[in-house]
């Protein structure tokens, strides 16, 4: 959209419509669009290809948009009459006005440069997050299981390159008034391109059929504390014959580890290497049947303290990856997803009448909360009401 965006501020101004009402209103800034097309695309990529969510610090990415709205506030507040004759004056230059600098901020900034080093920068770490992707584990079942969308991403960067190289050819060739016209057409063919994939693949739109998730790197973390401790004697379960062929990467690091909670493992694995790893759809699947065979057939959640651990241990798999098949499929983290379905226990038991006949410290308790405190809490948190109300 941002691309469409840009390529429609180009046809104003190349067809000279920017200096008619009500376009010229759009004067200058193609330029906010250029500077937020790639670090949209990079997150873009981002999301799908990596474990990782926006966060308030991800702002920072558009700064140099913000910086160029800043700079040209004064363009933008120009009355009507004075935007038009000064649009028309650009309109008439080979460039169409790229080459001037008419904002407020000392010294003037050249913001054709910094838009293109910008693209370029972003276009770089969107091949780098391609090539560690294609060096994940399990990478031939993601191919396999994604081949469209990972055909997309590299025809996106292929054709995202002619976004900011005629830009160079531009700056090492020279100036030319055929310039403008081959570098936003160059720009508008990608777009079309983009285009046509999406329409005959809309797949595209609905991400990673299965998930991309982080695991310890606990080769690599063993080695280090072997080498800080030296001498020191150490104990850990060891897995054996078909059990050890089976081990998930990860698996002998928390094994050795008396872990009693979510939190402990977070703790115990938050330093630790990360590496990643791709889980198949059919994967997901099976371990989402798994959890909620114990969880939901046979009420272990109704245990108190009822934790990542013991849920490992009753259906085999990792912490770590059981955490990414709840988040997936609840929208939950493990905490929250426990409690829910011990508030939902409760809710059972209030709806037949049973409730009824016990105090909230002892319906807390039937529904395998530690006390009457922390049942109101995910109550409230659940079902947006006290129990007792």
């Amino acid at each position: 959209f941002t691309a469409c965006g840009g390529n429609f501020i180009v046809f104003l101004v190349y067809t000279q419509m920017m200096k008619d009402v009500p376009w010229y209103h759009l004067f200058r800034t193609g330029n906010v669009i250029g500077l937020m097309i790639m670090p949209l695309s990079f997150f873009y990529f981002r999301s799908i290809l990596k474990p990782k969510v926006f966060k308030a610090f991800d702002l920072v990415h558009f700064i140099p948009a913000l910086l160029y709205t800043i700079d040209y506030l004064p363009v933008f507040l120009l009355p009507g009459p004075e935007k038009i004759a000064m649009a028309t004056r650009e309109m008439q230059m080979p460039d169409r006005g790229q080459s001037l600098q008419n904002g407020w901020i000392t010294p003037s900034i050249n913001w054709v440069i910094v838009r293109t080093l910008l693209m370029t920068t972003y276009w770089v770490l969107q091949i780098r997050m391609l090539y560690c992707t294609s060096r994940i584990r399990q990478f031939n079942v993601l191919l396999k299981e994604n081949r469209a969308i990972i055909r997309w991403f590299v025809i996106t960067c292929v054709l995202q390159a002619f976004y900011f190289l005629p830009f160079y050819l531009n700056f090492f060739i020279g100036a030319s008034p055929y310039n403008f016209i081959i570098i936003h057409t160059s720009i508008s063919a990608g777009v079309f391109v983009q285009i046509v994939l999406l329409f005959f693949s809309p797949e595209i739109l609905y991400g990673l059929r299965g998930l991309i998730i982080s695991y310890p790197d606990s080769s690599r973390h063993i080695k280090r504390e072997n080498a800080a401790d030296i001498g020191e004697e150490r104990t850990s379960t060891s897995l054996t014959g078909n059990a050890a062929k089976d081990q998930t990467p990860g698996q002998d690091f928390l094994a050795s580890k008396d872990i009693t909670s979510n939190n402990d493992i977070h703790q115990e694995t938050s330093h630790i290497p990360k590496l990643l790893e791709y889980l198949s759809e059919e994967k997901i699947k099976e371990i989402a049947l798994k959890i909620d065979e114990v969880l939901v057939e046979d009420h272990a959640y109704l245990q108190k303290g009822y934790s990542m651990r013991d849920l490992s241990i009753a259906t085999g798999y990792q912490p770590y990856l059981l955490s990414a098949v709840i988040h997936q499929e609840h929208k939950q983290h493990f905490n929250d997803f426990i409690n829910f379905q011990r508030v939902r226990h409760a809710c059972i038991l209030i709806k037949s009448g049973a409730g009824k006949l016990l105090t909230l410290q002892a319906l807390a308790e039937e529904s395998g909360f530690n006390n009457r405190n922390s049942f109101t809490t995910a109550f409230k948190k659940h079902m947006g009401q006290t129990p007792d109300t």
